[in-house]
């Protein structure tokens, strides 16, 4: 089977730009004859890739919030070469639209959901805590609501603008062969939002060893990965932290991942005197973020309406427990493996409690996190990954009838 998988762009390692990576030379490995289209493929920063890297076809950068239109004329200029392939697989939005009008049949991943999208669709069960009062005032999750609403109900223009770019969306989406997402919770939004079924495709663990976790006792502090939106995690985090130090129980949270060291979380830190309890790292290198998790005690995950479940994941497969939000992906990795516990995001008095009880018995949050890591390996393993990912190829190629 010839496969072309299409990302914007893999100038800077992530833990899931990592997952394509490893996926695409499994399916090298065996046999399928793969070509990765994408802007920015440094080979040092992909030692892992091998003989991959002889099948990189560099493409113009494209840049996944760029309109739809925009997006389809920067594919022209190579949407061409797809024709050679059984089957096209674009990751995410910008890849999708690109690839749009490439006469090959495409399986599209979508990762994450646009803003255009309905809020009803993709963010139920922060309407439901609107509605019952759990947010407070101030609270980024209303300011989201709040724009969103504005370019749904706003004035003719703004709101024809809205409605033409979910148009181009929903028909971007209907145009593909077949849709992958990345958890159960995922797969619930993108029906609802696009009118169409999308199969779970969970993510797989990379054939590369992670470090070593830390014994116990040598863990210090709390981790805590940034989400696709670092708003929807991050100020649950502090208002936790918060909690904590009023309790007289402050603990160290190390925050890190791309946008966790921004002025406004800066600010938000700030205004409530947590800058000796809570670190911004910012974007580290995989190597880095991997090693905190495997220093850290336990990992808080409290994004609301999170469709990957990939920052859970990798800390339990380091023996990090995770205390993460009771509904999302996250909270369907935590629920597989027993490697946790989950809470209301929105109730932070909640999330101290847990935290508090995980750190009041050493050996039972060993356990936990041994329970976590040995079924998240079990479960999430590279190779049944890349089986249930050659099965949904061959089904888009044609080359695999559909059961």
């Amino acid at each position: 089977m010839r496969v072309a998988f299409v990302l914007a762009d893999l100038s800077r390692r992530s833990e899931a730009a990592g997952v394509v990576v490893a996926a695409a030379s499994g399916l090298l490995a065996r046999g399928h004859e793969v070509a990765v289209f994408t802007a920015g493929f440094p080979a040092p920063e992909w030692p892992e890739a091998g003989p991959l890297t002889a099948w990189i076809r560099p493409i113009p950068a494209l840049e996944e919030d760029a309109p739809a239109a925009a997006l389809r004329a920067a594919g022209a200029a190579w949407r061409d070469a797809l024709r050679s392939f059984d089957v096209v697989h674009p990751y995410g939005r910008a890849a999708l639209h690109a690839t749009q009008g490439s006469a090959r049949p495409r399986l599209w991943y979508c990762p994450a959901f646009r803003d255009s999208l309905p809020v009803e669709a993709t963010h139920r069960e922060l309407l439901a805590a609107q509605a019952s009062g759990l947010v407070e005032a101030g609270h980024p999750a209303l300011e989201a609501l709040e724009r969103r609403r504005e370019r749904e109900r706003g004035w003719s223009l703004r709101r024809l603008s809205h409605v033409r770019a979910l148009a181009a969306e929903r028909h971007a989406a209907a145009a593909v062969e077949g849709v992958l997402v990345g958890s159960g919770y995922a797969a619930r939004c993108f029906r609802h939002a696009f009118g169409r079924l999308a199969e779970v495709l969970e993510p797989g663990v990379p054939e590369a060893p992670p470090p070593a976790p830390l014994p116990a006792p040598a863990r210090r502090g709390i981790a805590v990965p940034a989400s696709s939106d670092p708003d929807q995690n991050l100020y649950g985090v502090l208002q936790v932290a918060a909690e904590l130090q009023r309790r007289g129980a402050p603990e160290r949270f190390e925050v890190f991942g791309p946008g966790t060291d921004e002025p406004r979380i800066q600010r938000w830190t700030a205004e409530r005197g947590l800058q000796a309890q809570v670190a911004l790292h910012g974007a580290l290198a995989e190597r880095q973020a991997r090693e905190l998790l495997a220093a850290s005690r336990s990992c808080l995950c409290l994004p609301w309406c999170e469709p990957s479940g990939l920052p859970a994941l990798q800390s339990l497969l380091l023996a990090t427990p995770v205390l993460a939000s009771d509904h999302g992906a996250p909270a369907e990795i935590v629920t597989r493996t027993g490697g946790g516990a989950l809470v209301d995001p929105f109730r932070p008095t909640a999330a101290a409690d847990a935290l508090q009880a995980f750190g009041s018995d050493e050996a039972a949050l060993r356990a936990l996190g041994e329970t976590g890591r040995q079924a998240a390996r079990a479960l999430f393993g590279m190779e049944e990954y890349l089986d249930r990912l050659e099965r949904a190829l061959r089904r888009t190629s044609g080359r695999e009838p559909v059961h």
